[in-house]
C-alpha cells in the first residue's frame, strides 16, 4: 500500500515537472516556478525539481534564493552536478567569485567533460584575474603618485620582515614562480604580437603551466579550448582545475592574494634583498600584462544563465 502511494506521488511530481518545463521553454517563468514548487511538494527527494526551480529563480532575478534551492538539491543528492553548477552561477552573478569557482570545481569532479562547466569556470577565473589586475594596478598607481606613502609602506615592510627570513623552500617557490612569470610574459608577446605566433605561445604557456604557474595553466587551457593545439577540448579541464585550486604558497607574503589567477604577483626576480640581511618582497604590480583581453566570450545569454542544464 505504501509502495503504491509512493509511486503515485512520483507520477504526480513528474507531471508537475513536465508542466513546469513546458512553461519554462515558453519563458513563462512564474508559471514554471509554481509547477516546480508543486513537483517538490510531491517529490521532495528528487534533486532535479530543486534545480529546475533554482534555474527558474535565476531567470526571475531572485539570485540569492537560487543558492538556497541548489543547496537543497545537494542535500537531496550530493552527486547531482547541476546543483553545484547553478549555485556557482548564482555566486558568480553576486560577485562571489571564490565561491563560484569552488562550486564549479565540485561540478567538474562529478562531470569532467561538461562543456558548460568548463566555460563557466573559465569565465570566473578570467573575471577574478581582471579584478585582481584592476585592484593591484590601482594600488601601484597610488604608490607612484604618493612617494611619501610608498616609502612609509616600504619601511613598515622592512621592519615586519626583518625577522621573517624566507625558508629555503619558500625561496625556491619564489624563484620558480619568478621564472614561470617570465615564460608567461614571453608567451603573451607571441600571442598578442603582430603577427601573432599562437603555436609558439601555446608551447610557452604549457611550459609555464608545468612549472606551476596558474596563469600558464589558465592560458594553456584557453589555447586548448580554442583548438590552437592538437589536444582534445576535454584536456583543458585539468589545467583549469589546477589554476582554480592554487593557494598562496609564500608564508612570508601575508598580503599575497590567491595566485591562482594572477601571475603578476610573482617577482621579476626571485626577491629584493635590502641591506642588513632583510628580505623585502615586491609590492608593485606588473602592468605590462594588463592589455590582455578575455578571449572566451559567453556563447549566449541562455548558456550563461543555465538554460542548457535544465532538466525535463
Amino acid at each position: 500500500m505504501a509502495s503504491n502511494k509512493s509511486s503515485s506521488s512520483s507520477c504526480v511530481a513528474e507531471q508537475h515537472n513536465q508542466e513546469g518545463s513546458q512553461a519554462f521553454k515558453s519563458a513563462d517563468y512564474d508559471a514554471a516556478y509554481r509547477c516546480y514548487s508543486r513537483a517538490i511538494k510531491a517529490g521532495p527527494t528528487a534533486p532535479k525539481y530543486w534545480t529546475n526551480r533554482a534555474n527558474t529563480l535565476f531567470w526571475l532575478g531572485r539570485t540569492r534564493q537560487v543558492i538556497d534551492y541548489a543547496d537543497a538539491a545537494i542535500k537531496a543528492d550530493a552527486s547531482w552536478m547541476k546543483a553545484y553548477y547553478f549555485r556557482a552561477l548564482a555566486h558568480e552573478k553576486l560577485g562571489n567569485l571564490d565561491q563560484a569557482i569552488q562550486s564549479l570545481r565540485q561540478a567538474a569532479q562529478l562531470e569532467p567533460g561538461s562543456e558548460g562547466v568548463t566555460t563557466a569556470l573559465n569565465r570566473c577565473l578570467k573575471a577574478k584575474d581582471a579584478a585582481r589586475r584592476s585592484n593591484t594596478a590601482a594600488s601601484s598607481k597610488s604608490f607612484c603618485n604618493d612617494p611619501a606613502r610608498a616609502e612609509a609602506v616600504l619601511q613598515q615592510a622592512r621592519r615586519g620582515l626583518v625577522s621573517s627570513r624566507p625558508s629555503h623552500q619558500q625561496q625556491q617557490h619564489m624563484k620558480t614562480f619568478g621564472a614561470a612569470h617570465s615564460v608567461v610574459m614571453q608567451a603573451d608577446k607571441l600571442r598578442y604580437g603582430s603577427p601573432p605566433d599562437l603555436l609558439a605561445a601555446a608551447a610557452l604557456y604549457k611550459k609555464a603551466a608545468e612549472m606551476g604557474s596558474a596563469s600558464g595553466q589558465l592560458n594553456y587551457a584557453q589555447m586548448i579550448q580554442q583548438r590552437r593545439v592538437a589536444e582534445p577540448v576535454a584536456a583543458a579541464m585539468p589545467w583549469l582545475l589546477k589554476a582554480a585550486a592554487q593557494e598562496p604558497v609564500l608564508a612570508c607574503m601575508p598580503g599575497c592574494p590567491n595566485i591562482g589567477v594572477v601571475e603578476a604577483w610573482v617577482m621579476a626576480h626571485a626577491q629584493l634583498r635590502p641591506p642588513g640581511d632583510t628580505y623585502l618582497l615586491p609590492l608593485i604590480y606588473f602592468t605590462c600584462s594588463t592589455h590582455r583581453g578575455v578571449e572566451t566570450p559567453i556563447r549566449s545569454q541562455r548558456e550563461a544563465r543555465g538554460g542548457d542544464f535544465h532538466s525535463d
